[in-house]
């Protein structure tokens, strides 16, 4: 669902998130999906500052959303507004 893939050329982290890899069973309970992804999210996002940062070098990282795969009517909007909500603050 999110995973690091390695670094831009300007050696920046890159968090790739993609929604097609969410299990269809996350989806019976709304609210427990949206909590495990922000989860998620934050623990990936507190271990790319504290183990692939260097402060004056490189001091921010890449997000990747990959929405291949996926139909305008399979878009899980619910999980990508928190992941955006986290995403932006």
């Amino acid at each position: 669902i999110v995973y690091f893939t390695g670094r831009d050329r300007l050696m920046r982290p890159a968090l790739v998130i993609r929604p097609k890899r969410i299990p269809a069973e996350w989806f019976a309970d709304r609210r427990a999906t949206q909590a495990r992804l922000v989860r998620l999210l934050v623990f990936c996002i507190e271990y790319m500052m504290q183990y692939m940062l260097l402060p004056g070098r490189v001091e921010g990282g890449v997000a990747l959303m990959d929405m291949g795969g996926l139909t305008l009517s399979q878009v899980p909007f619910g999980p990508i507004k928190s992941i955006l909500s986290v995403m932006a603050n």
